[in-house]
């Protein structure tokens, strides 16, 4: 089998799926986290901004690595 390269916008198609997954997984489990440790609203604000952190800090470094690549 030919190694094709794949088109560069076919790599980032999952990338909103994926993020809103996360999102709500994390939102989910900071409600039931404050639900359990009596911690109101601070956990279901911090875990889905540390997802968003994440995904930003992932797909930046991922676009450099190709950039630098395709150079």
């Amino acid at each position: 089998m030919p190694n094709k390269r794949v088109p560069n916008w076919m790599n980032y198609l999952g990338l909103g799926m994926q993020l809103l997954v996360l999102l709500a997984l994390a939102l989910w489990g900071g409600m039931e986290l404050d639900k359990r440790f009596n911690m109101s609203p601070f956990l279901t604000l911090t875990l889905p901004l540390l997802v968003l952190i994440m995904t930003f800090y992932r797909v930046i470094r991922e676009t450099s690595k190709r950039k630098n690549k395709d150079e």
